[in-house]
């Protein structure tokens, strides 16, 4: 299978789901309320504290010397504390010790509490995709994240794909300078939902060491070949996750698409061309305006066929658009990520090359 990027979070079209929060979830709540309550009275304690600082004979500022020596003091760590909520904890973690001039893996860590889901980059019929916001990050190009492949859940008029458990969602971080150290720090936007549905915002940020520099405080040889920068105990983990990221066929035409409508109305045939044991989960992204259902699915001795009932609004056409075709193994082991552009719209009215000019 070949090798691509999907893009970062989309999406922030929450809908809750119905319902009233157990005993257990007003009590954290609860507890939320009083440790706020808690942190406003010792803000007022610290204020009194600083009026009287501030009468005191200020203290003589740290030299250059000094600041340079408490930085070099703290350690590398590889992890954040994790950053507890309602219904899920999320932390941020290093898969290496150190970087140098190509991309580094690190990972968004979320721990998600029993009867509680959060979501793909494809909610679904409601909830709400993570946002992973990087901009505050220093000395990277980029920060991919990467989406393990998702899991369906089903309800009652309600259907949604994500994740319940634990994920860990890969993060491919680029430098800009090999030499100087990265910062990564993360913005994120999540929600869990079980009877209720929770938003949720986040800050997490880890520095990560220049590969030379560490080595020089370690006191190991740099030079050609050398390799300074070690995996944390993280790095399997975080791997593992990118193992389960849907990813192109490299066979052209292992999976197919065809699409049938009729006023708003229709069916989208996706064909795979191969038989696991178990069926791999469908999800289908298209434009806002065209719902796609749980496919119908059968299967033969070569192929396993889906056939995804589609509604399109009013005055809208799928015509030269483009759809991304997900198809999740069951074993957790990624599986393929392709796209299918219906045919017609403008795509199929313009000429090919050289019609111009008669040839």
């Amino acid at each position: 299978m070949g090798d691509t990027l999907p893009d970062e979070g989309k999406g922030l079209d929450m809908v809750p789901s119905n319902g009233e929060p157990t005993s257990k979830q007003r009590d954290r709540l609860s507890g939320k309320l009083t440790g706020k309550l808690n942190c406003l009275f010792r803000a007022a304690l610290c204020a009194g504290a600083l009026s009287l600082a501030c009468a005191a004979p200020a203290a003589a500022s740290p030299t250059l010397s000094e600041k340079t020596a408490n930085t070099e003091a703290v350690p590398f760590r590889p992890v954040t504390p994790w950053a507890e909520e309602l219904g899920a904890r999320v932390r941020l973690v290093l898969a290496k010790t150190a970087h140098d001039d190509r991309p580094f893996l690190a990972g968004v860590e979320m721990e998600i509490d029993p009867g509680w889901h959060t979501y793909w980059r494809k909610p679904g019929d409601s909830g709400s995709a993570p946002v992973f916001g990087w901009s505050k990050s220093d000395n990277i190009d980029y920060a991919h994240v990467r989406w393990p492949a998702p899991r369906r859940f089903d309800n009652p008029g309600d259907v949604t794909y994500g994740y319940d458990t634990k994920v860990i969602w890969p993060v491919l971080v680029m430098p800009r300078e090999a030499a100087k150290p990265v910062t990564l720090h993360l913005e994120l936007f999540y929600a869990v939902c079980s009877q209720i549905c929770v938003p949720h915002d986040v800050t997490l940020e880890l520095t990560v060491p220049a590969a030379g520099e560490s080595a020089r405080k370690s006191g190991e040889k740099t030079g050609e070949g050398s390799t300074p920068a070690s995996d944390t105990e993280y790095a399997q983990d975080i791997r593992a996750a990118l193992a389960r990221v849907p990813l192109a066929p490299k066979i052209p035409g292992r999976v197919s698409a065809a699409l049938r409508t009729k006023d708003g109305k229709g069916t989208l045939d996706v064909t795979l061309k191969e038989t696991p044991d178990d069926l791999p989960m469908l999800a289908v992204e298209g434009p806002y305006y065209a719902w796609f259902g749980v496919p119908d699915v059968t299967r033969d001795a070569k192929s396993i066929r889906y056939a995804v009932p589609v509604r399109i609004d009013k005055g809208k056409s799928l015509d030269g658009k483009t759809l991304t075709l997900t198809l999740a193994r069951a074993d957790g082991r990624g599986g393929y990520e392709t796209e299918f552009t219906v045919p017609g719209g403008e795509a199929a009215t313009k000429p090919k090359p050289g019609t111009e000019a008669g040839q």
